[in-house]
């Protein structure tokens, strides 16, 4: 966008060229005796025009036609804008144009003259975005079809968590009798555990198609479920024979077990069928079983039966190191440019690795690398990537004003000192994002959506007719 200031007396002078954009002579002087640079004062123009266009068109008709629409200067009374297509600049010129003027006037304190040119850089990303899915869920499909398959190789682990793979490695071939008959690896969200479970089950189908069964905890307790709803002895006994005949099992998330009696008791049951020669069972969560308040202490002894491991999240050298080589593994070469600027824009290796994936589908299907400063065109949208880090600043936000634990906010529990800091987080992320109800119990320990929903109900009613709580969650959410 074109870089363009005015003095206190409103005139304009002659331009000079910054970087491929033009920017007035005075104002590149101005910005450089400063210390600014004028393209981030045209960055603040730019949004300033497309505020006013998406409050005077609706926002459907905005990203229609003007999405990709750029300023490529404003010199005197003449403002350039870039357009995507010869079918974008007349439609523009001859349908939007008083609107176009009208807000720049509002923008820019004076009346302008239009000049719309087709741009290269504009046409190719709407080419671009043209060819790359537009829904979540169509993202979703496309990432699972071309994303590596997750090896032990792939997981660039730190040296104290090395051994942790070889423990795993062991069990690919039937071997590995000193590990015991569980292995169970905790770690916060995105240092490798769901990785490290794949790249099992894959390793293991590989060598021994069927002898290996990979479930979330909470798919486990919809088999379990579903096999107790029968009412017949018939259903369970088919899947104590399913589950016998693996010999490798594993359960991820197991902190979705908590609370969920009749599944932790089959687990139970498994977890003794492995002691005596049965299938060997590996487990992940987020937390030690001994954290979990909700698992039976039954349960929670034989979890801690075998090797428990503890996953540590990867500096930003290592996840820069692990996005290289997620890259190469779809035999892509990712520039260090590239991996820097994902690292620096999201906050959780799970976001980056999910940027990363985008990257990968975009440059195919571009034909090329994608340049790092076309990354926005492929950011996942707040509602499905952030979610996991909303979480995390909202539960550190809240834990640091209230004083608690971040533990108390992630799970169920008597304590009245976590009751409101509990319910303050869960109302920021549902206030920061558009997570469904389920996923946010999941992520704040509730049994179900209900239990979310009267949460919610809960604190928008205190901060009704609360003046400082309102304060403290207005304070907190603009924190975020």
């Amino acid at each position: 966008m074109g870089d363009q200031r005015r003095t206190s007396s409103g005139a304009t002078f002659g331009a000079a060229h910054a970087g491929g954009v033009v920017v007035p002579t005075e104002v590149a002087h101005e910005a450089a005796a400063a210390g600014a640079s004028p393209r981030s004062f045209a960055r603040e123009v730019e949004t300033g025009l497309k505020s006013e266009l998406t409050h005077d068109l609706g926002r459907s008709r905005f990203r229609l036609w003007f999405r990709d629409v750029e300023v490529v200067s404003v010199e005197g009374d003449t403002l350039t804008l870039a357009v995507p297509t010869e079918v974008h600049r007349s439609w523009i010129e001859y349908t939007f144009g008083d609107e176009v003027r009208r807000a720049s006037e509002r923008v820019l304190g004076r009346g302008v003259k239009l000049e719309l040119r087709v741009g290269v850089a504009q046409g190719e990303k709407r080419a671009l975005r043209e060819k790359l899915p537009q829904r979540p869920d169509a993202w979703e499909r496309r990432l699972l079809e071309e994303r590596p398959v997750p090896t032990f190789a792939a997981f660039c682990a730190q040296r104290h968590d090395r051994w942790a793979v070889t423990l795993l490695e062991q069990l690919v071939h039937g071997g590995g009798p000193s590990a015991g008959p569980t292995i169970y690896l905790y770690g916060e969200s995105g240092c490798g555990k769901t990785h490290l479970l794949e790249a099992l089950a894959s390793a293991v189908q590989a060598h021994a198609p069927g002898e290996c069964l990979y479930l979330t905890a909470r798919r486990f307790t919809a088999i379990v479920a579903a096999a107790l709803r029968s009412g017949t002895p018939t259903a369970l006994r088919t899947l104590h024979a399913d589950l016998a005949s693996r010999r490798v099992l594993l359960i991820d998330a197991v902190e979705a077990l908590e609370g969920r009696k009749a599944t932790q008791a089959e687990l139970v049951r498994a977890l003794d069928r492995a002691a005596l020669g049965g299938p060997r069972l590996v487990l992940a969560g987020q937390r030690h079983p001994a954290e979990m308040e909700g698992l039976a202490p039954t349960l929670a002894s034989r979890l801690v039966g075998g090797p428990v491991v503890r996953l540590a999240l990867p500096d930003r050298a290592l996840l820069c190191e692990i996005l290289t080589a997620r890259a190469a593994a779809c035999r892509l070469a990712a520039p260090a440019e590239l991996v820097e600027a994902i690292v620096e824009r999201t906050r959780s290796p799970h976001t980056a690795m999910l940027w990363l994936d985008r990257w990968v589908v975009a440059s195919r299907d571009l034909g090329r690398p994608l340049e790092a400063v076309w990354l926005a065109e492929i950011a996942p949208p707040a509602s499905t990537s952030a979610g996991e880090d909303v979480i995390r600043r909202a539960k550190d936000r809240v834990a640091e004003h209230f004083g608690v634990e971040v533990g108390l906010l992630e799970r169920a529990t008597k304590a009245r000192s976590a009751a409101l800091p509990r319910a303050a987080a869960l109302y920021l992320v549902w206030r920061s994002t558009a997570m469904s109800l389920t996923r946010l119990a999941r992520a704040f320990g509730y049994r179900s959506h209900s239990s979310v929903s009267r949460a919610l109900a809960g604190i928008r009613s205190k901060r009704t007719g609360d003046a400082v709580l309102e304060q403290t969650l207005d304070g907190l959410l603009a924190r975020l």
